[in-house]
């Protein structure tokens, strides 16, 4: 949230699964409040649910300028096509910005595989790096 200038929220979380006292509270209702995040149609979060490669891109690509893709541009991909209808805009957004980072396969969306920590991290990466963020100097003990 901070690195996507997320303000805090303005209020709980407006969805019927998420209480007010739950530990991310404060965080789910600031994404939704800045539309990263929708939740679900029946008005729930699932905030226990990990999320799919493909959700984790359509929050980041709300992250990302205005602005649509064509989404011709997914079939550049081995499995383009087993883009979840409702996502595509948003990954061929994702697509032309070029955040999509996929190990070992970069061929490859996997669109409907759970997002590991590090798919998340990554993806959020070169989102940040496509918003021209200043990204952080990690020291790792080995520098002079």
């Amino acid at each position: 949230m901070k690195a996507l200038n997320v303000p805090p929220a303005a209020g709980a979380a407006q969805f019927k699964d998420v209480s007010p006292t739950y530990w991310a509270s404060k965080a789910i209702a600031a994404v939704s409040q800045a539309g990263l995040v929708t939740g679900f149609p029946d008005g729930t979060f699932k905030p226990e649910d990990k999320i799919t490669r493909a959700q984790a891109l359509v929050i980041l690509a709300k992250a990302l300028p205005s602005g649509l893709a064509d989404v011709s541009i997914l079939n550049s991909y081995q499995d383009g096509s087993s883009v979840p209808s409702w996502a595509a805009p948003s990954v061929a957004k994702a697509a032309k910005a070029r955040i999509i980072v996929s190990y070992p396969d970069p061929s490859q969306i996997r669109p409907n595989l759970n997002a590991s920590r590090a798919d998340v991290a990554a993806l959020t990466y070169q989102t940040l790096v496509n918003l021209g963020q200043k990204l952080p100097v990690i020291k790792v003990g080995l520098e002079k």
